[in-house]
């Protein structure tokens, strides 16, 4: 039976000779090892539009390209080409690889990050590997010290699974070389991360450098607010750097001879103190047992990985990109949170507030911030959403420099109602020109409204009586 996977990936064309000399190199030792290389056909190529906003490169989306066009906005193209591999699972006389386990330990205890093969198409990996000692070896049950162990799964009616040293692998390959099957697997892992295939994956693997947790997570609080969050997968397609290369730039391996356009983009990701607030929340969050037991219910290997990262105390190159979700995994959770609540409180009942260009003084309480517009030619902007005290929801867009508000947090503010518009079935009231005042100030602005209204009625009976 043919068991070989095809995947596409979608890389720049100027990547391509990294990936050839990358391949090279896998060939070399397959050829070496005796075994099958994995393969990779070049496809179809075709151009991304770019522009330029505040020095950042920005994607320019492919229905806005003639519209940029027509304006005669100054745009660049970056060739990109589709790329398909081809391989197949490692077969180990009747058991399949199905996962690397990187040891780390928390709280003194063994937790493991699980690097699954792209090739793996059953079952998913029992709990246990996620906290098997590295001294652990099913087969020879040996105990000894080991930076990394693979998983094996038989492919009889049992399904046996068994979690295997390196040393051991030759007893299940009838006398051939473990080294091909580790080498197999190891490159396929290396594809997997080139492609971006898994978040958290990415370059700088081999540098030694550690930050913090706290202070790499405090960085990248700041980057957030000031760029928004970009994955490294969403970074390769759209020509920007990832949020984890940023605060790697800035926390671990700073430019050497650093531009001016670097300090002042450096000075702008300066940490503050609501920096430190939402890292350290963030960091309080995602080490509660409640998200490892979150993971063990949904048997989600990502949110397990993710509060192994979170319980470490420094954060290497290799871990960085995980690491960096943890705050904006925080902000979507508290997010969810709030909108559920909302919900339950029948955030059905909103109705659109005001009439087109009239001006609005409403106390809100903030049900989501995030940041949208990555990539486009127009920059990124805050989107806020809230809930007013008589349960309408209004949005508005802020400059993404400016402090963004805490989510579940109270205010009372003035806008002009731009548009009424729906967004899931719910009733939304777009404002414009927001600000944000005391509640004293409010009361002088009700008071004053008031008296307005008084002068208003007082003038029109007046009028009233003199016509009759």
């Amino acid at each position: 039976m043919d068991t070989t996977t095809y995947t596409t990936y979608s890389i720049r064309a100027d990547r391509l000779s990294t990936l050839h000399k990358k391949m090279e190199q896998i060939r070399r030792r397959a050829a070496k090892l005796g075994v099958e290389a994995p393969v990779v056909e070049v496809g179809a190529s075709y151009d991304v539009f770019f522009t330029r906003a505040n020095g950042a490169k920005r994607r320019v989306p492919a229905d806005q390209v003639a519209e940029l066009r027509a304006s005669m906005r100054p745009m660049f193209a970056v060739r990109y080409v589709d790329v398909e591999v081809a391989g197949a699972p490692v077969k180990l006389a009747g058991w399949t690889f199905v996962a690397a386990l990187e040891h780390l330990a928390v709280d003194g205890e063994a937790a493991n990050l699980l690097r699954l093969s792209p090739h793996y198409r059953g079952p998913a990996l029992p709990e246990r590997f996620r906290t098997d000692s590295p001294e652990n070896c099913d087969h020879c049950h040996k105990h000894i010290r080991r930076l990394q162990t693979y998983v094996v799964h038989s492919e009889g009616e049992a399904g046996e699974w068994k979690q295997v040293g390196s040393g051991c692998l030759q007893d299940f390959l009838d006398g051939a070389d473990p080294r091909a099957a580790v080498a197999r697997l190891e490159w396929d892992l290396d594809l997997q991360s080139f492609f971006g295939a898994e978040e958290g994956e990415g370059s700088g693997a081999g540098v030694l450098q550690a930050a913090s947790i706290e202070g790499y997570l405090a960085q990248v609080a700041a980057c957030v607010r000031v760029d928004g969050y970009t994955s490294r997968r969403k970074a390769r397609d759209l020509e920007m750097n990832a949020t984890a290369d940023d605060v790697l730039d800035l926390t671990i391996s700073p430019p050497p001879q650093p531009t001016a356009d670097w300090k002042r983009w450096a000075e702008s990701c300066a940490v503050t103190d609501a920096d430190l607030d939402l890292a350290a929340k963030a960091l309080e969050y995602a080490r509660t047992d409640s998200l490892a037991e979150q993971a063990a219910r949904a048997a989600d290997d990502f949110l397990y990985n993710l509060w192994v990262v979170a319980k470490q105390d420094a954060i290497t190159p290799k871990l960085a990109g995980l690491a960096a979700y943890l705050v904006p995994f925080y902000q979507r959770e508290v997010e969810r949170e709030v909108l559920r609540r909302a919900e339950r409180e029948s955030l059905g009942a909103s109705k659109h507030v005001g009439s087109e260009g009239e001006r609005l003084l409403v106390q809100v309480q903030i049900l989501s911030v995030r940041s949208v517009g990555q990539g486009s030619a127009w920059g990124t902007a805050l989107l806020h959403k809230a809930l007013t005290d008589a349960g309408d929801v209004v949005v508005w867009f802020d400059r993404a420099d400016r402090d963004a508000l805490d989510v579940g947090s109270a205010h009372w503010l003035k806008g002009t109602v731009k548009a009424h518009k729906e967004y899931n079935g719910v009733k939304e009231t777009t404002i414009s020109r927001v600000s944000l005042i005391t509640a004293e100030q409010a009361e002088l602005e009700r008071t004053k409204a008031a008296r307005k209204v008084a002068r208003a009625a007082k003038k029109g009976a007046a009028l009233q009586m003199g016509a009759a």
